[in-house]
């Protein structure tokens, strides 16, 4: 395996909505030097061995054996991005551990040693991350521990213990059935960012609108996976960092997608610049320049890239004048049509300030109008912020006279009328 490994996530599930006693405050656990040392006869990989995560139909089993774990407390409830379950880790593997209690981070604060006693207690998985929790409910669902038992399975130990996150990359841990083994797992990306098509936006959305919200991680490299975050965690509407860098986050997943899920906001430390788009050897050039490219035969562009802000509405919510797989862009004072592969491709919104690499694509015109692309796909763009065109006020007759320099531009005429 790498020395970079890529940062996980823990699934929805483990989100799930809550809107209630969310403190802004949380008490310091005391340090604890004392550890019961209780005799540990089964390591967590060992354990989640006697669970088929991969079966067709997977009902909770009952842990018959008078098993022992120990594990690190690595996630709780503390900024409500995981509810009602804490994470722990040894050296092997990781698991949650469903309780029926909320504040759990007071008794169980990253970094604290637990023992679990396993026997009586249930193993189950939900979208195939495996939890430990209590007896199944009638439809066959692990349901958590009550909390007036928890002192009957979970005994606390010394705090703190440091557990020490393992660098991954992207690549290797983006297929989450070759990785089950690192599910729950505290890991950590060394560089990555937000794609460009999630600039703008916040971790999640309000309760009321959904439990939770994926946001596209990505590395310099152009791999992806998902970041999972509960609508209901108190840092879910803020704004994602427009920057790359670091981010340490439990690995998860959802069925056969790979996720990750942070702690709360301090494990995302997004202070450098993003990673380059394209390559070093991709040119800058304005938009100015790649119409005057254009000598009447289509040609195929090289190493180019150019920026500008759009002016079309990709929506079209002021209707339908523009198709879907078109997008205008302007520079200064001059514009392009963009040409998308399909409209899906499209997913860019009026006043997106942008950049798009043009190598292999082409430069023609379709119907007099020149365009750049027809093949064009959204990876072949970064957003890189939010951008304004103040519209140029000209007149009917001066269009007409220099079609060429207003094409694909925000103009204004003033006095205008519809001839009946």
């Amino acid at each position: 395996m790498k020395n970079t490994f890529s940062l996980s996530i823990l699934t929805w599930f483990f989100i799930v909505a809550f809107s209630s006693c969310l403190k802004k405050d949380f008490d310091q656990a005391p340090n604890n030097t004392t550890d019961p040392n209780l005799p540990v006869n089964i390591s967590i990989a060992n354990l989640k061995k006697l669970y088929n995560e991969d079966a067709s139909f997977r009902e909770p089993i009952r842990v018959n054996d008078d098993y022992t774990i120990y594990g690190i407390v690595t996630a709780n409830d503390a900024s409500g991005n995981f509810y009602q379950q804490i994470i722990i880790q040894d050296s092997t593997a990781a698991i949650a551990i469903k309780i029926d209690k909320t504040s759990l981070d007071e008794e169980f604060p990253i970094g604290r040693k637990i023992y679990v006693k396993c026997q009586g207690l249930y193993l189950g998985d939900y979208g195939k991350f495996i939890s430990l929790g209590f007896t199944p409910d009638a439809n066959k669902y692990l349901t958590s521990l009550p909390s007036v038992l928890i002192s009957d399975y979970i005994v606390k130990a010394t705090f703190p213990n440091t557990v020490t996150p393992m660098v991954v990359n992207i690549e290797d841990i983006k297929d989450a059935a070759t990785n089950k083994s690192l599910v729950g797992m505290l890991i950590k990306i060394e560089r990555a960012q937000f794609v460009s098509g999630e600039v703008g936006k916040t971790y999640a959305l309000v309760p009321d609108s959904s439990s939770g919200e994926n946001r596209k991680l990505e590395s310099c490299d152009q791999q992806k996976i998902d970041l999972r975050t509960s609508s209901f965690s108190n840092f879910s509407l803020t704004p994602l960092p427009t920057g790359s860098g670091e981010i340490t986050a439990i690995y998860s997943r959802f069925n056969e997608g790979a996720q990750l899920i942070i702690r709360d906001l301090s494990d995302v430390n997004f202070t450098q610049d993003r990673c380059t788009f394209g390559t070093q050897n991709d040119e800058l050039i304005s938009i100015d320049s790649l119409r005057k490219m254009y000598t009447g035969t289509p040609i195929i562009l090289g190493k180019l890239k150019i920026r500008g802000t759009v002016i079309s509405d990709r929506d079209e919510k002021f209707g339908k004048n523009i198709t879907s797989r078109n997008l205008v862009l302007q520079d200064n004072n001059r514009g392009m049509v963009i040409r998308f592969l399909t409209n899906t491709e499209n997913t860019w919104t009026m006043n997106d300030s942008i950049e798009i690499l043009l190598n292999g694509h082409v430069l023609s015109e379709f119907g007099k109008l020149l365009q750049v692309g027809d093949g064009l796909l959204a990876s072949n763009i970064q957003k890189l912020g939010v951008g304004n065109v103040t519209p140029r006020l000209t007149q009917i007759n001066t269009l007409i006279d220099s079609f060429e320099n207003w094409e694909s531009t925000l103009v204004t005429i003033n006095n205008a009328f519809f001839v009946s």
